[in-house]
C-alpha cells in the first residue's frame, strides 16, 4: 500500500511540473534556448520618386522565421493623397482591414530581405514651362497583424516621400555651330557631339566649304559639348554659339575633347 502511495506521489508530481512548463511563456523558461522573433532593418530615411516610375524601399531580416509577416504604411503627414502614390501590397490598414486607408505589405516565411515598392501614380496636372511639381510625405512603417516580424522600436521606420510630376515642359533651346572646311569637301567624319544624359549625338559639315548647323540641347539639364576628330582635322574650322550668346571658337586643326560643359538654363517662350 506504500508503494501504491509514493507512485502516485510521483505521478501526480510529474504531471504538475508539466502543467506548470505549459502554462509558461517563453519568458517563463529560464535556462531553455528560445527562438527570438525576427527584426527588420532598412538603412533608407528618404526617398523620391516620379510619376509613372517604381522606387524601391529595402529591407533585411536579422532572423528569418517559418511564417508569412505584415507590415502597415501609413501616412503621419505631407501633401500626397492616396489617389497620389501607392504602396507594398494595397491600400488596406493591415491591421484594420478598412480599405483606402494606408497600406500593406505581406513578407513570405523564410525570407531574409523583402522591398517595399512605392509607385508615381500619372495624374492630369498641367506643368507650365521650366516647372516640375512636386510634393512630399512622411510615412511610418511598423509590423502589424500578428506581428511574427518586428522593427526594433514599436514606432517603426519614419521614411520622407518626394513625388515629382512626370510632365514637365522644358523645351529644347537651340546652340548654332558655324562649321568650315577649308577644302571643300566637308568635315571627313569630324563632329560636334553634345551629351546628355548619357546620350551623344554628333553634328558635322557633311560636305562643301561652310554650313550653318542648329543644334538642339534640352534645357534644364547637363550638357557637355566636344570635338570628335576625323580624317583631315587640319581643314576644320569652327565657331560655337551659345543662346545667350557665348561662343567658343577654334580651327584649323582644333584640339579634340570637351569645348565646354554646364546647365541648360530654361528658356521660356
Amino acid at each position: 500500500m506504500k508503494n501504491i502511495l509514493k507512485s502516485n506521489v510521483r505521478l501526480l508530481s510529474v504531471a504538475l511540473a508539466f502543467t506548470s512548463i505549459m502554462a509558461c511563456t517563453d519568458d517563463d523558461l529560464p535556462g531553455l534556448e528560445i527562438q527570438p522573433k525576427g527584426t527588420v532593418s532598412t538603412t533608407v530615411t528618404s526617398i523620391t520618386v516620379t510619376e509613372g516610375t517604381t522606387e524601391m524601399i529595402p529591407f533585411t531580416i536579422a532572423t528569418p522565421i517559418s511564417k508569412p509577416s505584415q507590415f502597415k504604411i501609413e501616412k503621419v503627414s505631407g501633401t500626397i493623397s492616396q489617389e497620389d502614390i501607392a504602396m507594398g501590397d494595397g491600400d488596406t490598414d493591415a491591421d484594420t482591414g478598412i480599405p483606402h486607408v494606408g497600406y500593406e505589405i505581406t513578407v513570405p516565411a523564410y525570407a531574409d530581405s523583402f522591398n517595399i515598392p512605392v509607385t508615381g501614380l500619372i495624374d492630369n496636372l498641367t506643368v507650365e514651362c521650366g516647372d516640375q511639381l512636386s510634393e512630399s510625405g512622411t510615412y511610418r512603417i511598423t509590423a502589424a497583424g500578428v506581428r511574427t516580424l518586428l522593427t526594433p522600436s514599436s514606432d517603426g521606420f519614419l521614411v520622407d516621400v518626394t513625388l515629382t510630376s512626370a510632365q514637365t515642359d522644358f523645351p529644347l533651346v537651340e546652340w548654332t555651330l558655324e562649321a568650315f572646311d577649308s577644302y571643300g569637301d566637308g568635315w571627313n567624319g569630324a563632329a560636334i557631339v553634345v551629351t546628355q544624359g548619357g546620350v551623344s549625338t554628333g553634328y558635322t559639315l557633311d560636305d562643301g566649304n561652310e554650313g550653318v548647323i542648329a543644334i538642339p540641347v534640352q534645357s534644364g539639364d547637363n550638357y557637355s559639348i566636344s570635338f570628335a576628330s576625323g580624317s583631315w582635322d587640319g581643314e576644320i574650322t569652327y565657331v560655337l554659339t551659345a543662346p545667350n550668346g557665348d561662343s567658343w571658337s577654334a580651327g584649323p586643326n582644333p584640339p579634340v575633347g570637351e569645348i565646354t560643359n554646364g546647365f541648360q538654363e530654361v528658356v521660356c517662350p
